[in-house]
């Protein structure tokens, strides 16, 4: 009986280590990227812009994508305009249609203070990129396009910086301004204060005194007496503290 006591309550401490290893594996680790996602309808078209992370940090890449639906009709998209910051570095090759690779880019950096910067894909032919209607007056699948950018240190931290995207389409062409999410980049980490500054105090030796050389306590200089030492102030002590047209 002692012995299934024992055995029981090894069991349950060992499942409770066990619980709780598994807790701290749920909740250990790095801090995840904070995706976010807008959606503008633009007559029946719905733009849906992602950005897969609003607060990186300068040398991250991050990826926005483009998605449209449709109801009512189809439609073929043409040409896709990424808006963004200026100190987003677009990553060459990286921009897909529903994961294929687009052949057709052109990439534009900003022409003066406070412009946007932009990348401009088109499709390899009128009807490549076909964005099908739903049932019943609803919108139909997502369908859409990805690039990616790295974040310089040309971002100003901590301030909200807007994307946004411009399309051509054989039905509801649109521009919307700032259509997606802003980004912030978030600020660099500093290290702690550093210590105080350093003290000034300062003070005098006591009277040394001895039968050959007197010394004194603080930095006081030693006595020349032959029996009978003299004293001289010690020396200075110190302490130390520690969518307008665009196409």
């Amino acid at each position: 009986m002692i012995a299934s006591t024992s055995r029981a309550r090894v069991a349950a401490v060992v499942g409770a280590g066990a619980l709780a290893a598994t807790m701290l594996g749920m909740t250990a680790g790095t801090a995840s990227a904070a995706p976010a996602t807008t959606s503008e309808p633009f007559e029946n078209t719905l733009l849906t812009m992602t950005v897969s992370d609003t607060t990186p940090n300068v040398g991250d890449t991050i990826t926005l994508r483009a998605d449209f639906q449709r109801k009512m009709s189809m439609s073929h998209v043409s040409k896709v305009k990424q808006l963004v910051p200026s100190c987003l570095t677009y990553v060459p090759g990286s921009v897909a249609w529903q994961g294929s690779p687009v052949a057709s880019v052109e990439n534009h950096a900003s022409t003066g203070a406070g412009d946007q910067a932009y990348v401009l894909t088109q499709s390899p032919a009128w009807d490549s990129w076909k964005v099908t209607e739903g049932l019943f007056f609803t919108y139909g699948d997502k369908v859409g396009l990805t690039t990616k950018y790295v974040v310089t240190p040309d971002c100003a931290t901590g301030e909200p910086l807007s994307t946004s995207v411009h399309f051509t389409a054989t039905i509801a062409s649109g521009t919307p301004q700032n259509a997606g999410p802003s980004i912030t980049v978030a600020k660099a980490s500093t290290g702690g204060d550093n210590g105080g500054d350093n003290g000034g105090g300062s003070g005098n030796g006591g009277d040394g005194s001895s039968d050959g050389g007197g010394s004194s306590d603080g930095g006081g200089s030693t006595g020349d007496g032959p029996d009978a030492g003299g004293s001289v102030p010690g020396g200075a002590g110190s302490s130390s503290g520690s969518l307008e047209k665009l196409f």
